[in-house]
């Protein structure tokens, strides 16, 4: 978070709040600010080599440490899962199959859910991915802007981090994107280690430096 220093330094001090509807006064005292990705690191309790790399709603970033202490500047591209779902919004095959305009909170809520497999009329297992509570499956599209998401913005990032495996680094995938459904099985089939927690991984690894 380093480079975020100077912003999060500002919210330092004492702030009026509401919460819960009861006006509160809080104060914020900052005692450390951590590398990006580190807090994720003490999380797994990973040690040696290794690249952590975060894909988030807004961007992808990219984080080496060698027994825990960062190695070089954090790779930050601009560019995260809120790309995908915009696409999966955006696509027409989508807006024909619900006959309305796609809502980005139900798809996001939808492959939050995740896939599920059923058997088709000819007793065919398909992958289904239902669009909100509906009996709808748009797998197809997503597969689709999936394979884009990959092709025109992932594809650099995953060939970087496969360059630091070569060179021995252990390869850990968090944030909200390391759950896509098809990308997170893609990224392990590399032997890149993802986290049964990637969303929470730095907030977890954040309580426990700080506790």
């Amino acid at each position: 978070m380093k480079r975020h220093e100077p912003i999060i330094r500002k919210n330092e001090g004492t702030h009026r709040v509401e919460l819960a509807g009861v006006p509160c006064i809080v104060n914020v005292a900052i005692r450390a600010i951590l590398p990006e990705g580190f807090a994720a690191l003490k999380s797994q309790k990973l040690d040696g080599a290794v690249t952590i790399c975060d894909i988030g709603g807004g961007n992808t970033s990219i984080s080496r440490f060698f027994n825990s202490e960062p190695v070089g500047e954090v790779v930050v591209r601009d560019f995260g899962a809120e790309y995908l779902i915009e696409r999966i919004s955006c696509n027409s095959d989508l807006k024909a199959l619900i006959k309305q305009a796609p809502s980005k909170d139900v798809i996001n809520r939808s492959i939050e859910v995740g896939l599920k497999i059923k058997k088709s009329e000819t007793g065919e297992k398909v992958p289904f991915l239902a669009y909100g509570e509906s009996a709808l499956n748009f797998y197809n599209v997503y597969d689709f802007e999936l394979k884009d998401f990959i092709n025109c913005r992932l594809r650099e990032v995953i060939k970087q981090l496969e360059s630091y495996q070569l060179g021995g680094d252990k390869i850990l995938i968090i944030g909200g994107g390391s759950k896509l459904p098809l990308l997170s099985a893609a990224l392990k089939k590399k032997g890149f280690l993802i986290s049964d927690n990637g969303a929470f991984d730095n907030l977890t690894g954040l309580i426990s430096e700080v506790a």
